[in-house]
């Protein structure tokens, strides 16, 4: 395993097992070694991923949640690295179009930046759902492939907005695109 800092917050429960604890994906060893394998042998990420985990609480009451942060992810083209969270969700307030939430965490940065390819909550929209599991990113390529990801798409969305934006006209994105949502209204 990684390097990774981590701490274990939160409200009910403590982070102690108790009787009745149900296991979760994100707590389990196999996927956090998938997921951080590789980590600290890049050096542009070695010392600035942090890890945490939260149990249900007044704030959180939706499921526990396991964070990474990246202190700042350079992007070319920006003066200042980007700071990134990955958020895994034990139950997703939000729309896994019928992902397995393992391969479908919340990532965030750059809040509030003009861009075509965001979801509700400001999250990264970082691929098409429906697409094959060839093209779309699984917990079982690790955290490096999705930071990847990230940093490729906030270049992209900063092009974008060098380029006109919302425009007109248009700003033009160097990237993959695929509509929002799906036309016949659920996923298959």
């Amino acid at each position: 395993m990684s390097n990774a800092r981590s701490e274990v917050t939160g409200g009910l429960g403590g982070g102690h097992r108790t009787r009745g604890f149900n296991p979760w994906y994100a707590t389990g060893i196999a996927f956090q070694v998938a997921l951080e394998r590789d980590l600290d042998a890049h050096p542009e990420h070695r010392g600035l991923v942090t890890s945490s985990l939260t149990w249900p609480s007044l704030e959180q009451p939706a499921g526990r949640l396991l964070i990474y942060q990246h202190a700042g992810l350079d992007v070319p083209g920006r003066e200042d690295a980007v700071p990134v969270s990955i958020e895994f969700h034990e139950s997703p307030t939000y729309d896994t179009y019928r992902l397995d939430p393992a391969d479908y965490p919340r990532v965030l940065a750059d809040l509030g930046a003009a861009s075509p390819h965001r979801l509700p909550g400001d999250a990264l929209c970082l691929w098409y759902p429906r697409d094959a599991d060839d093209r779309r990113w699984t917990h079982t390529v690790g955290l490096i492939a999705l930071l990847n990801l990230a940093r490729n798409h906030l270049l992209y969305e900063g092009h974008w907005r060098a380029t006109g934006g919302f425009g007109p006209p248009a700003g033009e994105w160097l990237g993959d695109e695929a509509p929002h949502g799906f036309p016949d209204g659920a996923p298959t």
